[in-house]
């Protein structure tokens, strides 16, 4: 399976299509309900984590 490639910086953009492509990769590897909306969460929760640890670690870097 090929999945689409989502760049850190216009993550904000793809916002809507994130929660739909780990609905395509649950059922390309046969999840059920619960782990396909784990997996689900974690993506969004990503979302929202990355672009703070993404300015620290810019601000730390220089």
């Amino acid at each position: 399976m090929t999945s689409d490639v989502f760049e850190l910086e216009r993550l904000v953009s793809d916002y809507e299509r994130i929660p739909k492509e780990t609905e395509k990769i649950a059922v390309y590897n046969g999840l059920d309900l619960r782990n396909a909306l784990r997996l689900r969460l974690l993506a969004e929760e990503m979302i929202c984590v990355l672009p703070s640890c993404l300015s620290m670690a810019r601000a730390a870097s220089g």
